[in-house]
C-alpha cells in the first residue's frame, strides 16, 4: 500500500483535443472545465460554478454561483492580467508571481490565465504546458522545440520579455520564425535536387503558363514579405502591443509561406523542363519573296539516260548557268 508521501497531490484529465477538462486535488471535490472553442468559460467544483465573461480578447467579469452568488467586474492591463476585482487589488512580478496577501477571489490572473490553486502554476494552452511564475520558466521544454529535449531556450517564457509579450498557448512564435526559415531552406536547397522523373508526375508542372504564373507570384509576394518583415521589426522595437503584433506576425507568416511555396513551384517547373529541346522560333513565311530562276545555283551534274527505243539523252550543264540545250544522238 503506498505511503502518504507517494500519493498524488493532484490528478488531471484531458479530452481528445488535449485540453484540460478536469482536475482532482487530493481530498477535495472534482473540478470540471468547459471551453468555447479554445477559451475557458466555465468551471464547476462540486456545487459551485464559475463563469468568465469576455468580449473578443478583453476580460469583462466573473460570475461565482455558490451559496452567495456574486459577480466581479475585472480591470486588466494590456496583457490581460487582472489587476482589480471589486475593491481588492493584485500586484504581479514581471513573470506573473503574486503574493498570497495580494491575492483575491478572481478566477483569472496573470495574462488572463487561470492559475492552478494547488501548485500556483499557469497551465497554458488549456493544460498543454505548465508555467512556473516563481522560477520564471516552463516546467518542461516546448514540444515544437527544434533542438529536442533540453535544447537551447526550450524552457524560456516569451523569449525573456514577459512585460511586452504573452504566450497563451505555451508555443511562443519563435517556432513560427523557425518553421518559416526551415521552409525557405527546403525550398532553396532541397527542391532543386528532386529527380526530374518524380517531378514530371505532378500534373501541369511542366506547363509554360504554370511556370510564368509561379515566377511572377514568387517575385511579388517575396517583395511584399520583405516589406512586411521590416514593418514588423520596427513595430516590435518602437510600438509593441501584443494582440496587434500577433495579428501582424500571422499575416507576415502567411505572405512569407506563400512566397516560399511559389518559389518552390517555380523551381519544380524548371526541373520538369530541364533537358527538353526548346521549340524553334515561329517565322511567318507568307511574305517571303519568291526566288527567280536566275538566282538559283545549279550544280553541274552530267546525266545520261538511255531509253528503250535505242536513243540516249545527255545533259551537259555549264558550271555557271542553267542548262539550255540537250543533245540527242542516235546511238
Amino acid at each position: 500500500m503506498p505511503s502518504s508521501s507517494d500519493r498524488a497531490l493532484i490528478a488531471y484529465r484531458y479530452d481528445a483535443l488535449d485540453r484540460l477538462v478536469g482536475r482532482t486535488p487530493a481530498g477535495q471535490p472534482h473540478q470540471r472545465r468547459f471551453y468555447q472553442k479554445d477559451v475557458l468559460v466555465t468551471e464547476i467544483e462540486g456545487g459551485v460554478s464559475y463563469r468568465i465573461f469576455q468580449y473578443q480578447d478583453e476580460l469583462l467579469a466573473e460570475r461565482h454561483n455558490g451559496r452567495i452568488p456574486r459577480t466581479a467586474l475585472l480591470i486588466t492591463d494590456k496583457q490581460r492580467s487582472v489587476l482589480q476585482a471589486f475593491d481588492a487589488r493584485s500586484v504581479y512580478t514581471p513573470y506573473g508571481h503574486r503574493s498570497v496577501a495580494g491575492s483575491f477571489a478572481s478566477l483569472t490572473g496573470f495574462n488572463g490565465e487561470r492559475a492552478d490553486s494547488t501548485t500556483g502554476h499557469y497551465l497554458l494552452g488549456n493544460g498543454h504546458r505548465a508555467f512556473n511564475p516563481v522560477l520564471m520558466r516552463f516546467n518542461r521544454p516546448d514540444s515544437l522545440s527544434p533542438f529536442g529535449e533540453g535544447g537551447l531556450n526550450s524552457y524560456a517564457y516569451c523569449g525573456g520579455d514577459p512585460v511586452n509579450r504573452r504566450d497563451p498557448t505555451g508555443k511562443w512564435n519563435v517556432h513560427g520564425w523557425f518553421a518559416n526559415a526551415l521552409l525557405e531552406i527546403i525550398g532553396a536547397y532541397a527542391v532543386p535536387f528532386i529527380p526530374q522523373r518524380a517531378v514530371t508526375w505532378i500534373p501541369g508542372v511542366g506547363n509554360r503558363t504554370f511556370g510564368r504564373v509561379t515566377k511572377i507570384a514568387s517575385r511579388i509576394s517575396g517583395f511584399i514579405a520583405a516589406g512586411a518583415y521590416v514593418a514588423l521589426n520596427r513595430y516590435d522595437a518602437y510600438a509593441f502591443e501584443a494582440s496587434l503584433y500577433d495579428k501582424l506576425f500571422t499575416g507576415f507568416l502567411a505572405i512569407s509561406t506563400f512566397s516560399t511555396l511559389s518559389a518552390a513551384a517555380s523551381t519544380l517547373h524548371k526541373v520538369a523542363r530541364k533537358g527538353r529541346p526548346s521549340a524553334p522560333p515561329i517565322t511567318d513565311v507568307s511574305f517571303r519573296p519568291r526566288p527567280s530562276v536566275s538566282s538559283l545555283a545549279v550544280e553541274p551534274v552530267p546525266l545520261s539516260v538511255r531509253s528503250l527505243n535505242g536513243y540516249s539523252a545527255r545533259e551537259v550543264a555549264p558550271e555557271s548557268r542553267v542548262p539550255e540545250a540537250i543533245d540527242i544522238r542516235r546511238s
